[in-house]
């Protein structure tokens, strides 16, 4: 799996849902998938919802390159419908949005959501 995004990201062809599918299969060791790329009627279509083992889901929203202000938004919008659909209380949920680079703007906004941060993903090579 790793390979073959290694070999996209060489070449410059790796697209956010080649990302996606990366990030799918990592989180999968620790964590319960619940959905994938669903939709939702009035949010859109949400990336990666996950549950860990204490029954505290957390949803992810990727960029392929940098995360700017509007990314805020459009998962506090995911999580509103998240918990609708799923019936989970506000405690029981939290956001990340993952990128490549954050944009400052968008620090200082989550630096005032509690249930919301943001990671960068780096990529490497692992010699084994």
């Amino acid at each position: 799996m790793s390979d073959y995004i290694g070999q996209l990201l060489c070449l410059g062809k790796a697209t956010e849902a080649d990302i996606e599918e990366l990030f799918s299969y990592r989180l999968g060791d620790n964590l319960s998938l619940i959905e994938r790329q669903g939709s939702f009627k009035s949010a859109g279509r949400i990336d990666l919802l996950y549950k860990n083992r204490l029954g505290k889901y957390v949803l992810y929203e990727l960029k392929k390159g940098v995360a700017k202000l509007a990314a805020l938004e459009q998962i506090k919008r995911y999580m509103r419908s998240a918990k609708k659909k799923y019936k989970i209380s506000a405690s029981d949920i939290a956001g990340v949005v993952l990128a490549h680079s954050i944009d400052p703007e968008l620090a200082l906004a989550l630096s005032k959501e509690p249930s919301i941060k943001a990671k960068k993903y780096f990529f490497g090579i692992d010699l084994k």
